[in-house]
C-alpha cells in the first residue's frame, strides 16, 4: 500500500479524479491504522490537504474527505501526544514536530474550505465538530506538559506547537464567522450547540497558558450567542459558560488581592482589573440574553456576588489610589450586584439553594442581601418568601459590623420624594415590612412562628432588635387585636425566661413600645390580666408608662407597689424586683404629675442607706441596672418638680457620698459617672437655676461637688468627655454665676478642656463634615463596660452567662442587700438644720483636703527652680495655720 500511495505522488489531477475514490480508501486505510510508519501518515494527511482537496466538490467534501481525513488527524494527533509523554526528550521533540506538521496540514484544509460557495454548518458539519477536539488536544497537552518542562528546547518546541493550535483556532473562527447558518435547521442549531460547548471547553487551558486568546473565544462565543439568541435559547447550555466565567472572575480577584499584597508593579495589576472587567462584562451581556439560566452551584455565584457586595472592604486592601479608582470604575460602579440577582440565577431555585448554604465571613453579606432582594421578587410564592426572612434573621448577626459603614444602599422609592442611601439596617428591615404588608393570613401566621423563633433562639442584640421593630410594624400597621395579641405573646415569653441581661432589655423596651399601641380598653385589659399582685408581673409593669389613670385604679397600684417593696428583699432576685420596682415608679406613678410621697420616700431611702453605708457598687450587669433606674426615678421626680429643693440637697448629698466610695476602688468608674452625669443635666433645666443667689448655699455646694467629682473622670474618658462638657456649658448658660462654673469644673483642672470644647464646638458648626464608622470585631461584648476586667467577665458567663452568678458578685450581691435592708437604718423623714450641716461639714473638708492634696502634688512636681523667700515664708504660715486647724480640731 505505501508502494501504491507514493505512485499517487506522480499522477496528473485528471488521473487521481479518475480513481478519487480509490485514493481516498488507502488514505483512510494509512491513517485508521496504529500500526502505519508516522511518516506515511503524515504524507498521506498532507497530500490530501494540498491535492485531493480541490478535486472534491463540495456536496461530496464531508462523506468522501473531510470526516475521514479529520477523524484520522484526530486520532493520530492523540496517538502522538500519548507516546511524548512516554518518550525521552529527543524523542519527544521528533514526536511534536510530528504534531505541528498535522496541524498545519489541518490549517492548509481548513483554509481552502474557505473558498467553497455557500458553506455553512451542515454542508461540512466535520469542521466545526472536528476541528474544536483537535485544538482542544493541542491546548490541553501544552497546558498539562509546559509547567513540567524544563528543557529550553523542549520548551521552544512545545511553545511552537501551540502557535500551530492557536493559529489553528484562528482560522476555524474566521471561517464559522463567514458561515452561511441556516438557523430554522436544527440540525445546523445542534452543530452551533456542540461547537459553542467545545469554545467553552478551552477556557481552562487558555485562562492559564494565554488569556489574550482567551478573551478572543469568549467574544466569539457571546458574538454567536447574541446573533442567534433566539433559536439557540432553550438548547444553548449558557449555564456552563455563565459557572465557568464566575469561577474565573472569583479567582482572578483573589489573585488581584494577592499579587498587591505582594507589591507586584501597577501595570500588571492593571491587566488583571482589565481581565476581570472582562469576564464580569461576558456574563452580564450572557445574562441579559439568557435570562435566569442560573439553576444551579449557587455557592459559586453568591461568592461571585461577595465581589461587589463587600466593595469597600474589598478596595481598603489596596493601596494604590490609581488602582482604587479603576476598580471603582471599570468594575464596581459599572456593575451593581442588582444587576446579576436580576438575570442570572433561577430565583426559585436560588431561593430554595440559600437556605442550605453556609456562610462565611466573606459570603454572609451576600446571602443576606440576596435573600432580601428576593423578597421582592414576583415569582417567588409567599411560603418561599417567609423562609427567606428566616434565613435573612438567621444570619442577620454575621453583619452587624456593616450596618456601621457608610450608607450605600438605595431606599425603597416612594413617590414624591428622592431615593436616599440608607444602611443595611433599615434597607432590610423596610425590605420585610413590604413582605409582611401583602402575606396572607395563612403565611402571615407561618411568619410570625419564624419570628418568635428567631427572637428567643438568638443572643445577639442586632437581630433581636430587628425582629423588634417588625414586631412593631406589625402592632402598628396592623388591627388593634392583633397588637395586643403580640404583647401578650412577648410578655408571656418574657416572665417564663426571666432574662435579665442587656439581651432582655431589648424585649422590655419592646414590651414598652407594644403597650403604647393598644388603645385605652385594651391598656385596661392588660392591667387586669397581669395584676400587681402577683409579684412576678413587677418585671412587666416596670416596662410601661401611663399617662392617665382614674384615682381608684392609682391608689391601687400604690398600695401593690409599696407591698412589693416592703417584701423585696425576702426574694432571691432582690437586686432585679428592686429595678423593676424603681422603674415601675418612673413610668407609672411619676408620670401622673400626683404629687405622691410614695415614690419621693423611696427615692430619698435608698440614696440614704447607700451613702450612709459607704456603698461601692460592683461592675456587673444587674447592680449596674438597679443605679441606673435610681437615676432615672430622680431624673424624673426632679423633671416633674415632684422633688423639693430640701430633698434635693439631700439626694445629691448622698450620691457624692457613693460616688466618692466608689471611687475609692480600682476599676473603671465610667458607668457611674455616665448615669450621674445624665443626672445632672436636669439641674440646668430648674427655674431656681437661673437665679442661684436665693438657694441655699449648700445645695449649690453641693452640685459643684458632685459636677467636679463627675467631670474630671469624664474629661477622660472619650463617650463621656462630650456629654460632661455640655452639661457644663448648659450650667453656665443657664446661672450665668461664674462662681458655680468654677466650682464645677474644679478650678483648673477641667476649665482647660472646658475652653478647648466650646472652641471646638463653634468650629464644628461651620465645618460639619461626616465620620465613617468602623466596628472591631474583636473587641469584647459592649456590656463588659460594667465589668472590672475580662478576668471577671469570663468567671460570671463561665458559670451561667451573663445573669449567672459568680462567687465574687454573690458578695457584692449580699453586700447590697445588708446595705439596703430596712432594718440597718430606717429613712429620717427630716433632719435637723444642726445634723444638715454636720454632714455637709463632713464632705466640705474631705473635698477641700483632696484639692489640697492636688495643689501640694502639684507644688512637688513644678520645676521652677528655688522657692524665693517669700514663697518659703508664705509655706511656712499655711503649715502653721493647719497645724492649728488640726489641734483645734482635735480638742473638739
Amino acid at each position: 500500500m505505501a508502494v501504491a500511495i507514493s505512485e499517487y505522488e506522480s499522477w496528473s489531477e485528471s488521473q487521481i479524479e479518475d480513481k478519487l475514490q480509490e485514493v481516498l480508501d488507502s488514505i483512510q486505510k494509512v491513517l485508521l491504522d496504529s500500526e502505519s510508519d508516522h511518516e506515511m501518515r503524515l504524507y498521506c494527511v498532507g497530500f490530501a490537504a494540498e491535492r485531493i482537496v480541490q478535486l472534491v466538490p463540495v456536496y461530496e467534501a464531508e462523506d468522501s474527505l473531510y470526516f475521514p481525513l479529520l477523524s484520522g488527524v484526530k486520532e493520530f494527533l492523540e496517538q502522538v501526544f500519548a507516546w511524548a509523554l512516554s518518550e525521552e526528550p529527543e524523542e519527544r521533540i521528533m514526536l511534536l514536530s510530528i504534531a505541528r506538521a498535522l496541524l498545519d496540514h489541518t490549517n492548509t484544509l481548513l483554509q481552502y474550505s474557505a473558498k467553497y460557495d455557500g458553506l455553512g454548518p451542515g454542508v461540512i458539519p466535520s469542521i466545526p465538530r472536528v476541528i474544536p477536539k483537535i485544538i482542544q488536544a493541542v491546548f490541553n497537552f501544552c497546558h498539562n506538559e509546559l509547567p513540567e518542562t524544563k528543557s529550553d528546547v523542549a520548551k521552544e518546541s512545545m511553545s511552537l506547537m501551540y502557535t500551530r493550535g492557536k493559529n489553528l483556532l484562528e482560522t476555524l473562527l474566521s471561517l464559522v464567522e463567514n458561515m452561511s447558518v441556516h438557523p430554522h435547521l436544527e440540525d445546523e442549531i445542534a452543530i452551533l450547540v456542540e461547537l459553542m460547548d467545545d469554545l467553552t471547553n478551552f477556557h481552562e487551558a487558555l485562562y492559564a497558558i494565554d488569556l489574550k486568546a482567551c478573551m478572543s473565544v469568549w467574544n466569539f462565543y457571546t458574538k454567536l450567542a447574541t446573533d442567534f439568541a433566539q433559536h439557540l435559547r432553550f438548547s444553548l447550555r449558557v449555564e456552563n459558560a455563565l459557572l465557568i466565567l464566575q469561577r474565573a472572575a472569583i479567582e482572578k480577584f483573589q489573585n488581584l488581592i494577592a499579587r498587591n499584597s505582594s507589591n507586584q508593579p501597577s501595570k500588571k495589576l492593571n491587566k488583571m482589573i482589565v481581565a476581570i472587567s472582562f469576564l464580569v462584562k461576558t456574563i452580564h451581556t450572557l445574562a441579559n440574553l439568557y435570562k435566569n439560566s442560573l439553576k444551579a452551584e449557587f455557592d459559586t455565584f453568591i461568592e461571585f456576588l461577595s465581589i461587589f457586595y463587600n466593595k469597600e472592604d474589598n478596595l481598603k486592601k489596596f493601596g494604590d489610589k490609581s488602582i482604587c479608582e479603576k476598580l471603582e470604575r471599570d468594575l464596581f460602579a459599572a456593575n451593581p450586584p442588582e444587576l446579576f440577582l436580576l438575570s442570572v440565577p433561577d430565583h426559585c431555585k436560588l431561593a430554595t439553594a440559600l437556605t442550605s448554604i453556609q456562610p462565611n465571613c466573606d459570603t454572609v453579606l451576600s446571602i443576606v442581601l440576596t435573600a432580601t432582594y428576593l423578597l421582592e421578587v414576583d415569582s417567588l410564592e409567599d411560603e418561599e418568601k417567609v423562609k427567606l426572612v428566616g434565613t435573612v434573621l438567621e444570619n442577620l448577626w454575621m453583619v452587624e459590623g456593616n450596618n456601621l459603614c457608610q450608607d450605600n444602599l438605595e431606599s425603597v422609592q416612594v413617590e414624591g420624594s428622592s431615593v436616599q442611601l440608607i444602611a443595611i439596617y433599615e434597607w432590610i428591615l423596610t425590605r420585610i415590612c413590604r413582605v409582611i404588608s401583602i402575606l396572607s393570613p395563612e403565611d402571615f401566621q407561618a411568619l410570625e412562628t419564624t419570628l418568635f423563633q428567631r427572637y428567643s433562639s438568638t443572643e445577639n442584640m442586632f437581630t433581636r432588635q430587628m425582629v423588634s421593630d417588625i414586631f412593631c410594624f406589625i402592632a402598628r400597621y396592623g388591627s388593634s387585636s392583633l397588637c395586643y395579641s403580640l404583647l401578650m405573646t412577648v410578655c408571656q415569653v418574657y416572665l417564663q425566661s426571666m432574662d435579665n441581661t442587656p439581651n432582655g432589655a431589648v424585649t422590655e423596651v419592646l414590651i414598652r413600645r407594644l403597650f403604647n399601641f393598644l388603645d385605652g380598653e385594651e391598656k385596661l385589659t392588660w392591667i387586669e390580666e397581669f395584676v400587681l399582685d402577683k409579684p412576678d408581673n413587677i418585671v412587666l409593669w416596670s416596662c410601661i408608662e401611663i399617662d392617665e389613670m382614674n384615682t381608684s385604679l392609682l391608689t391601687k397600684i400604690e398600695n401593690a407597689l409599696e407591698k412589693v417593696y416592703n417584701e423585696a428583699f425576702e426574694r432571691d432576685d432582690y437586686i432585679h424586683t428592686l429595678t423593676c420596682l424603681i422603674d415601675c415608679h418612673t413610668g407609672v406613678l411619676v408620670n401622673q404629675h400626683s404629687k405622691t410621697q410614695l415614690t419621693n420616700r423611696m427615692c430619698l431611702e435608698i440614696w440614704q442607706r447607700l451613702a450612709e453605708n459607704l456603698y461601692s457598687p460592683p461592675h456587673n450587669y444587674q447592680t449596674s441596672q438597679f443605679l441606673r433606674a435610681l437615676c432615672d426615678v430622680t431624673c424624673s421626680l426632679l423633671t416633674s418638680s415632684q422633688l423639693a429643693t430640701e430633698d434635693l440637697s439631700q439626694v445629691i448629698n448622698w450620691i457624692t457620698c457613693v460616688i466618692n466610695a466608689e471611687k475609692s476602688t480600682e476599676g473603671n468608674h465610667g458607668f457611674s459617672s455616665g448615669l450621674m452625669i445624665n443626672m445632672l443635666k436636669v439641674i440646668p433645666t430648674q427655674s431656681w437655676i437661673g437665679n442661684v443667689e436665693n438657694v441655699d448655699p449648700c445645695l449649690v455646694t453641693q452640685i459643684g461637688t458632685l459636677s467636679s467629682v463627675c467631670l474630671r473622670s469624664a474629661v477622660k474618658d472619650p463617650i463621656l468627655k462630650t456629654p460632661g462638657l455640655e452639661y457644663l456649658r448648659n450650667l453656665a448658660q443657664a446661672s450665668n454665676n461664674s462662681g458655680l462654673v468654677r466650682l464645677c469644673s474644679d478650678e483648673n483642672d477641667i476649665m482647660d478642656h472646658f475652653t478647648i470644647f466650646l472652641k471646638e464646638e463653634e468650629d464644628s458648626t461651620s465645618n460639619c463634615r461626616e465620620e465613617k464608622l468602623t466596628i472591631n470585631h474583636d473587641a469584647p461584648p459592649l456590656f463588659s463596660i460594667l465589668l472590672h476586667d475580662d478576668s471577671e467577665f469570663e468567671t460570671a458567663t463561665a458559670v451561667g452567662g451573663i445573669c449567672g452568678v459568680s462567687s465574687q458578685q454573690q458578695l457584692h450581691d449580699l453586700d447590697l442587700k445588708r446595705k439596703l435592708s430596712p432594718g440597718k437604718s430606717m429613712m429620717k423623714t427630716k433632719r435637723s438644720k444642726s445634723g444638715i450641716s454636720c454632714a455637709d461639714e463632713v464632705d466640705t473638708v474631705v473635698t477641700l483636703l483632696a484639692k489640697m492634696e492636688q495643689h501640694v502634688t502639684k507644688l512637688e512636681t513644678l520645676e521652677t527652680g528655688n522657692l524665693s523667700d517669700d514663697q518659703r515664708t508664705a509655706l511656712r504660715s499655711l503649715g502653721g495655720r493647719l497645724l492649728k486647724l488640726i489641734q483645734s480640731k482635735g480638742e473638739d
